[in-house]
């Protein structure tokens, strides 16, 4: 349950007053920005244990200096999980200063909003200390509306480098990405450490971009990255070919969200998505489809076991079951569970609408 403080009564009697039950707290939009830090840290340390998601976006924090803001962070209960500054105005501390006040946060907290703080006026060797103090128990970091267009490739390539490899999940959104050479962007993507797996790069008006320099700002992705957001970059339609290639031949990609794009064109790349992730959950699958496909169909594995073939290999009991030049043998016989039966049907309809297979030999 949330709870947003007002500026009408002392933050210390509100919290003081909170349910237990109270699992979001916002103190933001200035609510802070008229407190002392004593005032502020004794409100925090009243904090209900319940609460594990704190907002203290837009409060000018950045006109504090480090040593009040490491004494406010420090004071952040250990149970929240979750912390907004958004719109503090942090960019204006020095980059040591800033790198300070991040290392007091509590490594209790894993997801940390910094978005819309005028980093990106920052250096690149300035970002890199800045990025580097980020606590190591951090997965998710948002980094939206931070204005890194503004910087040039190897400053970001020095700056992705250094951030912790705890993170999992990094947005870079709304950060005029499209203002970088295409080049330099690629490094600075191909810097973005192989811990993330979910990357934001919606809002960047990549849709500005040539067919080819989309494609190399695809291929420059991380390599560990499941999940793409391409939102709001308004791609024409070479653009969106582009990705649909992109998908079909990246196996590793499980999840693409993106906006004003034909129904067809992103029911392929859905269908693309759902395949991948078939063949995560079950990594022999890939093996099946590209190498047993291709044999003859007169080719039986040998020393099948019956009536159970191997659980762990689906592909062979697939081919097993499907082999229509064997004896017909009764499903249950085999013991094959009906989930794997219908999700390896789904994949083989996957892969035939996208003309992913290989022929069959007579």
């Amino acid at each position: 349950m949330p709870f947003q403080l007002n500026k009408h009564t002392p933050i210390h009697q509100q919290i003081a007053a909170l349910d237990k039950s109270v699992t979001s707290l916002e103190a933001s939009w200035g609510i802070l920005e008229n407190n002392s830090t004593n005032v502020i840290v004794e409100a925090f340390s009243i904090i209900p244990s319940s609460v594990v998601l704190l907002d203290l976006s837009n409060n000018s924090l950045g006109k504090k200096n480090a040593f009040h803001l490491k004494r406010i962070f420090s004071a952040i209960p250990s149970s929240v999980r979750s912390l907004s500054l958004f719109k503090n105005s942090l960019g204006n501390l020095s980059a040591d200063d800033l790198a300070e006040v991040l290392q007091s946060i509590p490594t209790t907290v894993k997801k940390i909003k910094l978005n819309g703080n005028g980093l990106g006026n920052k250096t690149g060797n300035e970002l890199a200390i800045i990025l580097g103090a980020i606590p190591a128990s951090i997965t998710t970091l948002d980094l939206n509306g931070n204005v890194f267009g503004n910087r040039n490739g190897a400053e970001l390539v020095l700056a992705f480098a250094t951030t912790p490899r705890s993170v999992e999940a990094l947005c870079l959104s709304f950060n005029d990405l499209d203002k970088i050479n295409v080049a330099d962007l690629a490094l600075a993507l191909a810097a973005i450490p192989p811990s993330v797996k979910s990357l934001d790069l919606s809002s960047n008006s990549l849709g500005k971009l040539s067919t080819d320099d989309f494609a190399k700002v695809l291929n420059a992705m991380p390599v560990m990255v499941k999940r793409i957001d391409l939102g709001i970059n308004y791609f024409k339609p070479a653009a969106i070919q582009t990705l649909k290639e992109f998908i079909l031949n990246n196996t590793s990609i499980t999840e693409i969200n993106l906006s004003s794009v034909p129904e067809n064109d992103l029911k392929i790349i859905q269908q693309c998505c759902l395949r991948n992730r078939l063949l995560q959950q079950h990594p022999r699958w890939k093996f099946f489809i590209k190498d047993y496909l291709a044999t003859s169909n007169s080719y039986i594995p040998p020393n099948l076991p019956i009536p159970v073939p191997p659980l762990e290999d689906t592909a062979t009991a697939f081919l097993f079951f499907n082999n229509k030049k064997l004896p017909a043998i009764d499903r249950q016989q085999l013991a094959i569970p009906e989930e794997i039966i219908n999700s390896l049907r789904i994949l083989e309809e996957i892969e035939t609408q996208l003309s992913l297979r290989r022929p069959e030999h007579a």
